[in-house]
Parts: structure tokens; C-alpha cells; sequence
């Protein structure tokens, strides 16, 4: 009987995954620092979902394009562009949280 393929079959022999800092690390630092300089902090989780939207949505058309069409620079700034989008709500969560609730999902005073 013929074994199924999986995804993980074309997956490095390391189980853990080490980011690599010269092609990933440090561009999404600069990401961050631009997004930083350019546009502020993150004035709600509303605008912060946004954004992490945006950058899905591009990621998203790069997806739907035909395979001889898909561009492996482009998909990649995408991810990257993403990944320090989502770093940097991480970074602000704390400012999005507002009054504690009950176990009713009622705002406590």
C-alpha cells in the first residue's frame, strides 16, 4: 500500500525551525522601525486588525495568482511585512486593553 504524502515530508529534518537573522530577523526590524517612524503606535486593536489585514489580503493576491505567475520576492515581503505587523500589535496589546469584565462578560467598574 502507497503512503500518503504530507507537508512534512518536504520539511527540514529539525523539528524546530530557527529564523534566520540576516534574511528574516533584520528585515522585519527595519519593517518595524519604519512603521515606527512613519506611522506612530497603534492607536486601537481596530486599526491594528486593519492593517494585519491589509497585509493578508496582499499575501492573499500573490496566493490566487497561477503558479507560473507567483513571485517568490514578492510572497516572501508580504510574510515579512505581515510577521512585523502582527510583532507590533503583540507589542501594543497592552495599550487595547480596557476594564476587566465579570464572568457574564459584564464591564466591571
Amino acid at each position: 500500500m502507497r503512503r500518503k504524502r504530507h507537508l512534512s515530508d518536504r520539511l527540514p529534518d529539525s523539528p524546530r525551525l530557527r529564523l534566520d537573522f540576516g534574511t528574516e530577523v533584520l528585515p522585519i526590524e527595519k519593517i518595524l522601525t519604519h512603521s515606527e517612524r512613519e506611522y506612530g503606535p497603534l492607536a486601537s486593536i481596530h486599526q491594528a486588525y486593519g492593517l494585519l489585514f491589509e497585509e493578508l489580503d496582499e499575501f492573499w493576491d500573490e496566493v490566487r495568482l497561477k503558479r507560473r505567475k507567483h513571485s517568490a520576492a514578492h510572497i516572501r515581503e508580504e510574510l515579512l511585512q505581515l510577521a512585523a505587523q502582527a510583532i507590533k500589535t503583540a507589542r501594543y496589546a497592552g495599550t487595547f486593553v480596557g476594564r476587566e469584565r465579570d464572568n457574564a462578560g459584564h464591564l466591571k467598574d
